[in-house]
């Protein structure tokens, strides 16, 4: 038994570890250029009065470029929601701050934690002012937002998820160091 824990955790380290790095070590540093998520996003719709809060979902594109390399992206955010009993869209400008890093030990960074903020009108008279905290690790990001309609008066709180559609892809050649 004990023989099959180690060759588990050479598996790992040789090769499960290495894996994961080359996926994550293109976006978690705000390099230079931009990323271009799809976000699917779930949560609650609540105006804190005692009524039915409402289920708020939806889809965007967010595309963001670097401005402050290792630190700052500036974007747009445009998407559409569905939150009682209507289907909207939503638009408007973001940006993200990165405040720290998922560190990997001798490999560099599997990810980043950065706050994101926005403002997003919406079609049926929304106006969001909010933002929140996300991971990103490689081509995923993850998190968790809240913002208020301060044309509704209410309050959004959402979970989502992402996909970076550009990310980079990875050579096949094999890199001559001679040259």
């Amino acid at each position: 038994m004990k023989c099959l824990s180690e060759a588990s955790r050479l598996l790992c380290i040789f090769f499960v570890i290495p894996l994961l790095i080359s996926h994550s070590v293109c976006a978690q540093e705000f390099p230079s250029g931009g990323v271009f998520y799809l976000e699917g996003h779930q949560g609650l719709n609540t105006a804190f009065h005692g009524y039915d809060d409402a289920y708020v979902g939806g889809l965007q594109l967010r595309p963001q470029w670097t401005v402050v390399k290792g630190v700052l992206r500036l974007g747009a955010t445009a998407g559409a929601a569905y939150s009682q009993a209507h289907v909207f869209g939503v638009f408007g400008p973001s940006l993200a701050v990165k405040v720290g890093d998922i560190p990997a030990g001798v490999f560099g960074t599997l990810g980043n934690f950065q706050l994101q903020a926005e403002h997003l009108w919406g079609t049926w008279h929304q106006r969001l002012l909010g933002g929140g905290f996300k991971i990103e690790a490689g081509f995923l990001m993850i998190g968790v937002t809240a913002h208020r309609d301060y044309g509704l008066n209410s309050w959004w709180f959402q979970l989502s998820t992402g996909y970076n559609l550009t990310r980079k892809k990875h050579s096949r050649e094999p890199v001559d160091p001679m040259r």
